[in-house]
């Protein structure tokens, strides 16, 4: 099975592009890393608590710049959803990091707190998969 897009929602929002085009294996092989990566976290001395409170931070600052974009466009200051190399831009401004450095943070961060039960996959948070048929 192919996932042509996969989407990870925080707080109702979801990252301007998605992952998309990712076998069932190459999803898997994601998590696994990403799952190293938590526990070598533990490891260097970070308890889940912590790691927890870091994702959410994280999560809530680019939550509030898409936020911020989204008040742009409805109050008409920007009239088109950016273009990639637009957020690119934004992000290196904002946050001191690359565009696809921020969007891997997102999925990443989403991925540790619904494995952490700090959110459910619901309505507001966790991942849309949509399949290839």
């Amino acid at each position: 099975m192919i996932f042509s897009e996969i989407r990870a929602f925080y707080k109702g929002n979801h990252f301007p592009l998605i992952i998309g085009n990712q076998s069932e294996d190459e999803w898997k092989a994601i998590i696994n890393h990403w799952n190293h990566g938590m526990i070598q976290t533990l490891k260097d001395g970070h308890s889940l608590e912590e790691q927890a409170k870091t994702y959410v931070k994280q999560l809530d600052t680019a939550n509030d710049w898409l936020n911020e974009i989204s008040t742009e466009m409805k109050n008409g200051s920007r009239t088109t959803s950016p273009t990639k190399e637009e957020l690119e831009t934004l992000c290196q401004t904002r946050f001191g990091e690359s565009f696809t450095f921020i969007q891997v943070l997102w999925y990443m961060n989403v991925y540790y707190l619904l494995k952490l039960k700090k959110i459910e996959n619901d309505d507001m948070n966790g991942w849309m998969f949509i399949t290839k048929k």
